[in-house]
C-alpha cells in the first residue's frame, strides 16, 4: 500500500508539468514561454519559436496556471464571448476562432449564447470576474453591465464600439447582385428578415437595394428566421403576376424555403427560378442544385476579434478590421 500511495503520488507531480519543462523540451528560457502564454510575444519571440513552444506543451499536457498569472497581473485570464446561438453554424465557427487563440494565449472563454442575447444577454459571470468581452451581432444589451472593461464587437455597427471585426456583408451582397444582373434577371425578389436594430441585416439590404437600383426591380418580401414564415414570404413572391426571376436570401437557411416552396409550386431551380443566399453554411452545398452564396470567414472573425482583444489587454492600440466575403458560384443561377 505505501508503495501505491507513492506511485500515485509520483504521478500526480509528474501531471503537473512546469514552464520551466516546457522551456527545456522547446529549448528556451522559461521567459519566453511566459510571453507566448500570456499574448506578449510578437516583436519579442518569433513566430517559429512561439508555435515550437506551444507544440511542446501540447505534447507535455502542459496548463498555464491562470490562478497565479492573475495574482501577479491583477487579470483572471477569462474572457467572455456572447454569442446569439452556438447551435447555428456561423456561431459555432465564430467560437471556434475564439477559443483557438485564447487556449494559444492562455486564456479561458466563457460563453454566454441564447436567443434573446440579440436583445439583453442573461450573462453567465458577473464582470469584475473577466478581463475583457468580445460581443457578436447586436447582443450589445451585454454591454450595459461591462461598460468598463475592453471590448471587441464582431460583425457589429462600427458605431458601437472603438473596435470592430466585421465581414465585408455589403461587398459580398453587390457582388451577388453584379451576378444576377450580368445573368439578365431584371425582377429580382429579396427574402429580407425583419429584425429591427440588427446592422448585419440592414447592411445586407441597404448594399443589395443599391446595386440594384438602376438596372433591376427589387421585390421584398418580410420574413422571420423561422421556417413556416418564410416559406409563407416565398410563396407570396412566386404567385405574383410579374413573379421575380431571382431570389436573393439574407441567410442560407431561408434559401431552404425557396427550395421547398419552388418545388411545391411546380418551379425548377435554376430554369425556372435562379436563388443565391448568404454565409455558405454546410447545407448550401448540400441542396440540390448546390446553391449559389456569399462566403463569410466566421472562424476567422473569430480568430481576430479575440487577438483584438488581447491586443487592447495589453494596452495596445486597435483598429477596426473588415474581412473580404467572396462570391461561391454553384448551379442556382442560371441566365435569363
Amino acid at each position: 500500500m505505501k508503495n501505491s500511495s507513492a506511485g500515485s503520488s509520483d504521478g500526480l507531480r509528474r501531471a503537473a508539468v512546469t514552464s520551466r519543462e516546457v522551456a527545456a523540451a522547446a529549448g528556451v528560457s522559461q521567459s519566453a514561454v511566459s510571453l507566448v502564454f500570456s499574448g506578449k510575444w510578437r516583436g519579442r519571440v518569433s513566430t517559429e519559436t512561439a508555435e515550437r513552444i506551444r507544440t511542446c506543451a501540447r505534447q507535455l499536457n502542459y496548463r498555464p496556471n491562470l490562478v497565479a498569472r492573475g495574482l501577479r497581473m491583477e487579470q483572471t485570464g477569462t474572457v467572455l464571448a456572447v454569442l446569439p446561438e452556438l447551435a447555428i453554424p456561423t456561431f459555432a465557427e465564430i467560437h471556434t476562432g475564439i477559443s483557438a487563440e485564447a487556449q494559444q494565449a492562455g486564456y479561458s472563454v466563457v460563453i454566454a449564447s441564447t436567443p434573446s442575447a440579440l436583445q439583453n444577454a442573461s450573462l453567465p459571470v458577473p464582470g469584475y470576474l473577466v478581463d475583457g468581452v468580445l460581443i457578436c451581432r447586436d447582443a450589445l444589451g451585454a454591454l450595459d453591465s461591462l461598460a468598463h472593461l475592453p471590448a471587441v464587437g464582431i460583425d457589429t455597427n462600427p458605431r458601437s464600439l472603438p473596435v470592430t471585426v466585421n465581414s465585408d456583408v455589403a461587398a459580398g451582397m453587390r457582388a451577388m447582385c453584379r451576378l444576377l444582373l450580368q445573368r439578365g434577371h431584371r425582377r429580382i425578389g429579396y427574402l429580407q428578415v425583419s429584425q429591427p436594430g440588427s446592422w448585419l441585416l440592414s447592411a445586407k439590404h441597404y448594399a443589395a437595394a443599391q446595386a440594384l437600383s438602376a438596372e433591376a426591380e427589387l421585390v421584398v418580401g418580410q420574413t422571420s428566421f423561422e421556417l413556416p414564415k418564410a416559406r409563407v414570404a416565398v410563396r407570396e413572391l412566386l404567385t405574383r403576376a410579374d413573379r421575380p426571376t431571382a431570389l436573393i436570401c439574407e441567410d442560407d437557411n431561408l434559401a431552404i424555403a425557396a427550395y421547398i416552396e419552388a418545388a411545391a409550386l411546380g418551379l425548377r431551380i435554376p430554369d425556372d427560378l435562379s436563388v443565391v443566399g448568404h454565409d455558405d453554411l454546410p447545407i448550401a452545398e448540400a441542396l440540390h442544385p448546390g446553391l449559389t452564396t456569399a462566403t463569410v470567414p466566421s472562424a476567422a472573425l473569430g480568430s481576430l476579434a479575440m487577438l483584438a482583444l488581447l491586443s487592447l489587454l495589453r494596452g495596445e492600440a486597435t483598429a477596426a478590421q473588415r474581412l473580404r466575403v467572396s462570391l461561391t458560384e454553384r448551379d442556382s443561377v442560371r441566365s435569363v
